[in-house]
């Protein structure tokens, strides 16, 4: 029984302690492949001096863990290029962040007039990103 107890109380502290990271997330990155999400997660906790970064692989695992908190700041979304062409991009993102970063494969063909949203090419490189993220002035 005290395994258990000690499992217990060890489970809370971490979901604690993701809570606390959920309450001070400035950054959601949205990408399905883990180690992708982790090396740029771990560099624009590098590049933004305040808040933290939290990483999904799906839009729908982002959505359903921060239903009861505030939307971040900014969002790094790989949304499927057919959602992006069937709805508006902030709709395809469920509100999950004030400003976007959205990955594409049809960032030519797709026409955003939205100061908050910028799309960059699926083939990104972090330093696209942490570009795009210092122009939008999150964490500052």
């Amino acid at each position: 029984m005290s395994q258990f107890n000690a499992a217990a109380k060890k489970a809370g502290i971490l979901a604690a302690q993701l809570l606390e990271k959920y309450m001070h997330t400035k950054i959601i990155i949205v990408l399905a492949d883990p180690v992708v999400a982790m090396d740029l997660a771990q560099s624009l906790e590098d590049n933004v001096p305040s808040g933290g970064v939290i990483s999904f692989p799906s839009l729908a695992d982002a959505t359903d863990a921060l239903v009861d908190h505030a939307p971040a700041a900014l969002a790094v979304l790989d949304i499927p290029t057919r959602a992006l062409e069937e709805r508006d991009p902030r709709e395809a993102a469920n509100g999950i962040a004030a400003q976007l970063i959205l990955l594409s494969d049809t960032v030519d063909e797709l026409t955003v007039r939205d100061p908050d949203l910028i799309l960059l090419p699926r083939t990104f490189t972090t330093e696209m990103i942490t570009q795009a993220v210092t122009m939008m002035n999150v964490g500052r």
